[in-house]
């Protein structure tokens, strides 16, 4: 606790990207004891709220989908350097397979799940901790902080993304972005974003588009701290890379194009936000309906790309390269994420807010997260603008922040399956959600 407190609340050096009155100041201020633990708290504040929105995880112990049917089925069943390095759906998570074998060696059977939850929720803590050490100037106070931890809770139809280890990939790329946004910091706090950037892209193959803007960050600023960060980012990268070459998966090509994208991008990063389900829907349903029929779709086209010129323009006056960094992250991974998203035959899907809700959480809150260093730092005229959408943003989110679908929220619990195995060893366990489950063959036939 000690270590990561100190994390907490250790800087680093300014950044380039504009002068800041009384840094040292502000430094000095940042790592006094009461400002280490109030972030402490905020942290711990940011775990509770979390944990507030599927309670019955660690209640009743949950293995999500293939976090139980392949990542722990594969550790159960194979040598562990197998089951670690295991590819699934064409890419590698390190973060789920490593947490499966931990959880198969380090505590019995009815336990396991409870191991893959926790290290999940800590691994979802990163961007809130990440924030903390950011230096981002307009972070600095305890309530901005919380503000924008706020902002990383708030997407909708994000239940999918909590508490489990095959979705923490995006909790890790939403942390490389937050690192690529900050200053280079040294100490425990250096130690950490370093750590997480060598291991995100071996997590999460989404983070892999990220490795470019880190490259062009280090050549920006020439900076050897920024060139550090963008080596160990491409390492990972480029060994996803070779494994996403080597196992192709044909759900991935659905050939939306690029009005396709484009309009996923509206459903999914404008009107869900901020207007909510209803919105959404509806509007999603019309352009379905219109890609189906080949009839042109226009508005929402016209409407998303004056939204993205806006906002780059706006942030690109801020002379804030914390805010750059977050928006130009937030546009790439998002359109890289829907064209290569999962969609298994049917790609106009994705213009349902529901449907691959995950691949739309890290762009949302690095949007949001734009628009509220916009809403503090930004020119006179963007200010009250940023400001009126930050507070849309999060009233949807409050609004739509519990309702969580009942097969994310709520299953059988994990001791009562596993009991099953004493009286038919071939028992298949139940998993959440309810379309999902596994058998365990008994310890005499396990290699």
């Amino acid at each position: 606790m000690g270590h990561a407190a100190r994390a907490l609340g250790q800087r680093g050096p300014g950044l380039r990207s504009a002068p800041l009155k009384g840094t040292t100041r502000a430094a000095q201020e940042a790592a006094t004891p009461r400002a280490v633990w109030l972030r402490f708290l905020l942290v711990a504040a940011y775990a509770a709220l979390i944990l507030s929105r599927l309670p019955n995880v660690f209640i009743k112990g949950r293995f999500w989908a293939e976090e139980g049917a392949v990542y722990f089925f594969r550790a159960w069943r194979e040598p562990w350097p197998d089951a670690l390095v295991w590819v699934h759906t064409g890419y590698l998570n390190l973060t789920a397979s490593a947490s499966a074998v931990l959880a198969r060696y380090l505590v019995p059977l009815p336990d396991a799940p409870f191991v893959t939850s926790t290290i999940s929720l800590l691994v979802q803590l990163l961007p809130a901790i990440l924030l903390c050490v950011s230096g981002i100037r307009w972070l600095r106070h305890p309530l901005a902080l919380w503000c924008a931890m706020l902002l990383l809770a708030a997407p909708p139809f994000a239940g999918e993304v909590w508490l489990n280890t095959i979705t923490s990939q995006f909790h890790l790329t939403l942390a490389a972005a937050i690192i690529l946004a900050s200053e280079v910091r040294s100490g425990s706090a250096g130690v950490l974003q370093n750590a997480v950037l060598l291991w995100t892209p071996l997590s999460s193959p989404g983070s892999v588009a990220l490795a470019p803007l880190f490259v062009l960050r280090a050549l920006a600023d020439r900076s050897r701290g920024h060139a550090t960060q963008a080596g160990l980012m491409s390492i990972g990268a480029v060994v996803q890379a070779l494994v996403l070459l080597r196992h192709p998966v044909a759900g991935r090509d659905h050939g939306l194009g690029p009005i396709g994208l484009v309009c996923v991008f509206y459903v999914k990063n404008i009107i869900t936000p901020l207007l909510g389900e209803s919105a959404a829907l509806g509007r999603g349903r019309q352009m379905e309906a219109a890609f189906l029929h080949h009839t042109p779709v226009f508005f929402p086209v016209v409407i998303t790309v004056a939204a993205l010129g806006l906002a780059a323009i706006a942030a690109w006056r801020s002379r804030d390269r914390a805010i750059i960094y977050l928006f130009s992250a937030a546009v790439v991974v998002a359109f890289v994420s829907y064209a290569a998203a999962l969609t298994l035959g049917h790609p106009f899907y994705m213009l349902r807010p529901g449907f691959g809700a995950r691949y739309a959480y890290v762009p949302n809150v690095l949007l949001s997260l734009a628009l509220f260093g916009l809403a503090i730092s930004g020119t006179r005229l963007v200010r009250p603008m940023a400001a009126l959408l930050c507070v849309a943003i999060l009233f949807t989110g409050a609004r739509w922040y519990y309702d969580v679908a009942p097969a994310m929220a709520n299953g059988p619990a994990w001791s009562v399956e596993v009991r099953k195995l004493a009286a038919a060893p071939d028992a298949r366990l139940q998993l959440w959600p309810p379309w999902f489950s596994m058998y365990l063959p008994p310890p005499a036939r396990r290699r």
